[in-house]
């Protein structure tokens, strides 16, 4: 999926490009200060704070694929230390639940606020824009952010975190696989969780007032729902590549990764289970991704001089 010839992972990238800044002009062994810390900040909404992995629907973000610390996991700070073995990877997770995209301006704001300087940045968002139910109606009668809404949202959000870390990498995650993780539950008791709280009034066939339509209407709602979800990817990719080549696009990798029953937490076959925040972080880790505005191998590059040259010294 989404593989080009001596392009490794986007994290993977960066894991190198760190190590080669810390290491690239080190003084003789025995004079060389201790390497600095490894900074990273992770924003979002409750999939990333891990709501849902503790038996209950609090947040309980040692679970999380971004900064969590459960072995289970295996979430992308982990695997950070794992390839940063001579840094000391410092994690910081300033996701909220309930967030929609215009909310995380918000977080970015006090985490800069607080002396977060992170060299890099995690974004997971949209799934509350396409689910909430605090989404209002919109114009077409749907509950789902407005895609013009969602990208102005997407456009100042990267701005607003490029412009506060202009040296920070930033990696964007795509849209969950709301369509598969529905047709996973909906001959579950998943299915009466979801009506109760209006859960994706819109990819169930239903408009704002919760009720399912049918025939053709049932056919254009569920419709809406995806045409909704690219929009909003796109709009993601788009304000990535608008900042430069310090943003990370995903390639709408976690978007083609179906969300299966035994993904979800029983607390509310909504949000990832343990297993599903594994694979969250093993998608976006793994991912082998074109970065935006990146650099583009040749057949005259060689990877480890690809690694070397990616946003190492002039983006």
């Amino acid at each position: 999926m989404f593989r080009h010839p001596f392009r490794r992972s986007p994290l993977t990238v960066l894991g190198l490009a760190l190590v080669l800044l810390a290491g690239g002009a080190a003084a003789p062994a025995a004079e060389a200060a201790a390497p600095p810390d490894l900074s990273f900040a992770a924003f979002g909404d409750s999939i990333t704070r891990a709501a849902g992995t503790c038996g209950s629907e609090a947040d309980c973000p040692a679970n999380s694929w971004a900064t969590g610390t459960a072995p289970e996991v295996h979430s992308l700070a982990t695997r950070l230390q794992e390839t940063n073995p001579d840094r000391t990877v410092k994690a910081a997770n300033y996701a909220k639940s309930g967030s929609r995209i215009a909310g995380v301006s918000e977080a970015v704001s006090s985490a800069k606020a607080a002396g977060a300087d992170p060299e890099l940045i995690t974004l997971l968002i949209g799934g509350n824009d396409l689910c909430s139910p605090e989404v209002p109606a919109g114009p077409d009668g749907y509950a789902m952010t407005t895609a013009a809404d969602f990208s102005a949202s997407a456009s100042s959000l990267l701005e607003q975190i490029t412009s506060a870390w202009p040296r920070a990498n930033v990696l964007v995650g795509s849209m969950p696989n709301i369509a598969s993780e529905w047709q996973a539950v909906k001959d579950s008791q998943g299915k009466f969780i979801w009506s109760i709280f209006e859960i994706c009034r819109t990819t169930r066939g239903a408009k704002a007032d919760n009720i399912v339509q049918k025939g053709a209407a049932f056919d254009a709602a569920v419709a809406a729902a995806a045409e909704r979800t690219q929009q909003y990817n796109d709009a993601l990719a788009s304000a990535c590549a608008a900042v430069g080549p310090r943003c990370i696009w995903d390639g709408g990798a976690l978007s083609q990764t179906p969300i299966t029953k035994d993904l979800l937490s029983t607390v509310d076959y909504f949000h990832p289970n343990v297993s599903g925040q594994a694979q969250i972080a093993r998608v976006l880790w793994g991912q082998e991704g074109e970065p935006a505005g990146g650099v583009v191998p040749s057949s005259a590059t060689s990877p480890d001089e690809d690694d070397r040259l990616w946003c190492a010294d002039d983006c």
